[in-house]
């Protein structure tokens, strides 16, 4: 047996990170990934951090409370340079989202607003938004990849060993604590922590959740010369983000299918939804798309965290979906207490 740690996570993808963060601060932590820390989902995806999604705007699960544990973790992490704080502008695509829009600005006066099409015209000239739109004052874009890899050097500096390049070929029992074998080496743990993202379809203890993946493709062009004044992250049919000299555009959600090779149909797709927004990437020429899995929760849309076997030693935490910015931020702040007590696990996100 190599070591004994008090918490081992699996899997350095962006709930894995914020785990080990959280877990580190209170005992010794292990995470390993299989492959570098980032590397799937939450190394291919850019990310929105908008508390009001879906068609109607409705506000996420515990949105504020979300909201102010992500705010928190970009400040103490000192990685606010991967979040850019522009608000999200949601154009209003026809007069019945309208009034949801509209619905969602008087509801949440201090987080939202409504704006008629004329005021976006006069204050973001580029952005189309005939029917007017919704702007999310605290939203913005994450750059995800660096993110993730900050929480995870975060966490090294909380005291949390990782070790990258470490496939996990077991987890067994042995008395009252869990043995995680890899191809080299054993670990002991009371508390192991599964955060697989897409990989969820290799590990036979999470077979009987409800657990489906979802391909999604970006695209990355140059900002177009003309494309002269700033704007706030666009979300619609699809999204862009600005940076200095680049825009991101997304995304495709395909519930079936083979590979993670861009195709030119989605990329086509993502030029069509996007130009409803910002008319002008129309022209824009295409430098590169990526493709990358979200894993959701049929019917609830939450993530899902919990202990999956009798001993309640080993525990899942996936299913992040869309909301993966927010969800993951307030579910790490509270992994603790969770582990220490499986029935403080809110019922709505409780694995079962």
């Amino acid at each position: 047996m190599d070591g004994s740690y008090e918490h081992i996570v699996i899997g350095g993808g962006l709930a894995g990170s914020v785990s080990a963060y959280y877990l580190a601060e209170r005992g010794s932590t292990l995470l390993l990934e299989k492959n570098k820390i980032g590397s799937g989902a939450s190394g291919a995806l850019s990310g929105l951090v908008n508390p009001f999604m879906s068609r109607k705007a409705n506000p996420v699960w515990r949105w504020q409370e979300a909201l102010e544990a992500f705010e928190r973790l970009v400040a103490e992490t000192k990685l606010t340079a991967y979040f850019k704080q522009s608000g999200v502008l949601r154009p209003a695509a026809a007069f019945p989202q309208k009034l949801l829009f509209r619905d969602t600005a008087r509801g949440f006066p201090d987080d939202a607003s409504w704006l008629q099409a004329r005021a976006v015209s006069e204050r973001w000239p580029a952005v189309s938004a005939a029917n007017g739109a919704l702007y999310v004052h605290r939203g913005g874009a994450l750059e995800m990849e660096p993110f993730v890899r900050g929480v995870a050097k975060a966490a090294e500096e909380r005291g949390c060993e990782i070790k990258t390049g470490c496939l996990v070929r077991q987890i067994t029992p042995d008395g009252e604590s869990l043995i995680v074998r890899t191809e080299t080496e054993d670990f002991r743990s009371r508390k192991v922590i599964l955060c697989p993202g897409s990989d969820f379809r290799f590990w036979p203890q999470l077979a009987s959740m409800q657990l489906h993946p979802i391909r999604g493709q970006l695209v990355e062009t140059p900002v177009p010369g003309d494309l002269t004044t700033e704007f706030p992250c666009l979300s619609g049919a699809g999204y862009v983000v600005r940076y200095p000299k680049r825009l991101i555009l997304g995304s495709t959600f395909r519930h079936t299918f083979e590979g993670l090779t861009p195709t030119a149909d989605e990329t086509e797709e993502i030029i069509r939804k996007t130009a409803t927004l910002l008319p002008v990437v129309r022209v824009a020429p295409i430098k590169r798309a990526w493709v990358g899995i979200r894993v959701t929760v049929p019917g609830t849309r939450l993530p899902v965290v919990g202990p999956i076997d009798k001993s309640k030693n080993l525990w899942v935490f996936t299913g992040l979906g869309s909301k993966g910015i927010l969800m993951s931020s307030l579910i790490g702040s509270h992994l603790f207490d969770y582990l220490r007590d499986p029935a403080s696990v809110p019922p709505e996100i409780r694995a079962v």
